[in-house]
């Protein structure tokens, strides 16, 4: 299949399974005849963007998948109307760049996978205030270094961060507080993370799940 199959409408359909294919572009409205949608699943197929409008009649999707697609970037518009979604997974795409607003209408959005994808920096402002129902966030394998204050504004439950070159400076004293915070909020907070800190004297990873924060110092 090299496009999205064309259906006049069918209200009734509400698990769509289209991975393994030769997509490689979804036009504006693509999914036009889809208005009960709730489960989409497109992975394993070249797609390099999303159209502002690809997405467009699926007001009632939960869960969507885009693994191993070629997406480079991600924005807003593609997600405009996909108020009810509550599970996405863009893991494993060379993006690169995260628009600052780009999961802002996602206020349902519980989980988010964003794994091994090429991320370098997260804008404080992609999560901070915008996702109130994130339960769930994989950045692993990434090329994070490090997140700015005030990057991560909430209990989170699950967060992965292991495999990337996370290094633990003073600038990240705010994100061992927040960790602080997590552990008084979720008593059973899952976090996978690895890193490395200046004043150790060991250069092997440090996990945060396998230690009491009062080891964990971040110094110059």
């Amino acid at each position: 299949i090299i496009q999205i199959p064309h259906i006049s409408n069918s209200p009734n359909l509400h698990t769509l399974i289209l991975n393994d294919n030769r997509i490689s572009a979804i036009p504006p409205r693509a999914f036009a005849g889809y208005t009960g949608l709730e489960n989409l699943h497109i992975s394993n197929n070249p797609i390099t963007s999303l159209n502002p409008s690809s997405f467009e009649v699926l007001n009632n999707l939960t869960y969507l998948t885009l693994i191993n697609a070629n997406l480079t970037k991600l924005e807003r518009a593609p997600f405009e109307h996909l108020n009810n979604l509550e599970i996405l997974d863009v893991s494993v795409n060379p993006i690169v760049d995260i628009e600052e607003d780009a999961f802002e209408p996602l206020h349902n959005l519980k989980n988010l996978g964003m794994l091994r994808n090429n991320i370098t920096k997260i804008d404080k402002r992609l999560f901070a205030g915008r996702l109130p129902n994130l339960i769930s966030l994989d950045l692993s394998n990434n090329q994070l270094k490090s997140f700015e204050n005030g990057t991560f504004d909430k209990p989170i439950e699950s967060i992965k961060l292991e495999g990337n070159p996370i290094v633990c400076d003073e600038s990240l004293d705010w994100f061992v507080q927040w960790l602080a915070d997590q552990r008084k909020s979720y008593g059973d907070l899952t976090i996978y993370c690895s890193l490395y800190f200046c004043n150790s004297k060991t250069t092997m990873p440090i996990l945060l799940r396998e230690m009491g924060l009062d080891d964990v110092v971040c110094a110059a």
